[in-house]
């Protein structure tokens, strides 16, 4: 297919990019779709359980809608943790935000299952969808990572502060790592492990970590180059090679 070429209008034009917005626009907007390939171990129970959901929404609900209130479900949980402990849960008095960024979790995840069969049971899917909803999972996902972290209170020492930046780094490369194969082959493909596992991963890691004190975290797990290494850390090393294989991988 043709690459259409664009008129750049005068830099003063408020409308130069105006085209980004529309999805009709532009006659290849109308055309426009991608392939995907779902091997998510959860697939099974998800799809049938959002599919059940969308037939019970009206056909007048924007899947806009949907993408935008799966994200911000993340906000609230979010918000308390910069506000409470920025630096990481350092008390068990605040278990309930991590139990709250795993609800959030699951609840932008179902939602966001949800938004493409209401895109095309409404006849309404387009490019717009497909940047905002693929733009608001990086995010998302990033957020349950950081909630993870923060969980485990990996801001309050330096070597946990680093752990979780790189491990939140890899997350971005394993993804990046997706949508970058997505432009050669055309195709996303998900693995057995993906967003749904991830969110299970995360928000039940989450959950345990509300039920247990923050010292259950800082209690030495393992001794490397005379350095010594919390629970949270080896969490954080785990998590960070993960990611970074899984980048590799895809």
């Amino acid at each position: 297919m043709a690459v259409p070429t664009f008129t750049a209008d005068p830099p003063s034009n408020p409308k130069r990019f105006a085209f980004l917005l529309e999805d009709g626009g532009m006659p290849w907007f109308s055309t426009y779709s991608y392939q995907g390939e779902d091997k998510g171990l959860l697939k099974p129970i998800r799809q049938p359980v959002c599919l059940w959901l969308v037939s019970l929404i009206p056909m007048w609900l924007a899947p806009h809608a949907l993408t935008i209130s799966g994200s911000a479900a993340l906000i609230p949980s979010l918000a308390a943790m910069a506000w409470y402990a920025p630096f990481g849960c350092d008390s068990s008095a605040l278990a309930w935000v991590s139990v709250a960024c795993g609800v959030g979790g699951i609840v932008w995840d179902v939602l966001d299952n949800m938004d493409g069969p209401q895109a095309r049971r409404t006849k309404t899917a387009g490019i717009m969808g497909d940047f905002l909803d693929h733009l608001l999972d990086y995010i998302s996902l990033a957020s349950m990572v950081y909630g993870f972290m923060w969980s485990m209170g990996l801001g309050r020492d330096p070597t946990g502060l680093a752990l979780g930046a790189l491990a939140l780094a890899a997350h971005e490369c394993a993804v990046y790592m997706t949508w970058w194969g997505r432009r050669f082959t055309k195709v996303v493909i998900l693995g057995a492990i993906s967003q749904d596992e991830a969110v299970f991963i995360l928000g039940g890691a989450m959950f345990y970590s509300a039920t247990v004190p923050p010292e259950y975290w800082t209690a030495e797990a393992f001794t490397y180059g005379g350095v010594s290494y919390a629970r949270s850390h080896a969490v954080a090393i785990a998590t960070l090679v993960l990611l970074g294989a899984g980048a590799l991988v895809v």
